[in-house]
């Protein structure tokens, strides 16, 4: 469990330092390198950080919750948000909200807490594609 905090603490700490540089990597690898950066250093380590934390939450939580986790905040946080940043914190906010809320409904309608989330990320995912054409409207 020490082990998962300690790559939680470096993914936050990389993600504060490097969030431009980041940014430009994930949608321009072209952009990147004429700004200087070492697209292929960067890209290289962006995999094995995030290698890392999934090979340490797979036995604690399961690869279902783990790919619900990875994939589904940030996909709803890229049908909400307008910017880079936004995205972000839409998927932080709608992670943390999905996962307590799960935790909660599971723990008292005793179904099994990794299902549980899955499902509400679901709904969460399904909501927004339906009122998609209203959010982006605003």
């Amino acid at each position: 469990m020490r082990a998962l905090f300690v790559i939680a603490a470096i993914v936050l700490v990389l993600t504060l330092l490097f969030i431009r540089p980041m940014y430009l990597l994930t949608f321009d690898e072209d952009t990147a390198h004429v700004d200087g950066l070492p697209v292929r250093l960067m890209s290289l380590l962006f995999n094995i950080v995030t290698g890392i934390a999934i090979a340490l939450m797979i036995p604690a939580a399961g690869s279902l919750l783990v790919s619900t986790i990875m994939i589904l905040p940030a996909a709803i946080g890229m049908k909400i948000g307008q910017t880079f940043k936004s995205v972000i914190f839409w998927a932080i906010g709608i992670g943390l909200i999905g996962m307590l809320s799960g935790i909660f409904i599971s723990y008292y309608w005793e179904t099994p807490a990794s299902a549980t989330i899955t499902l509400i990320f679901i709904a969460f995912f399904g909501l927004v594609s339906i009122f998609e054409p209203l959010l982006k409207a605003e």
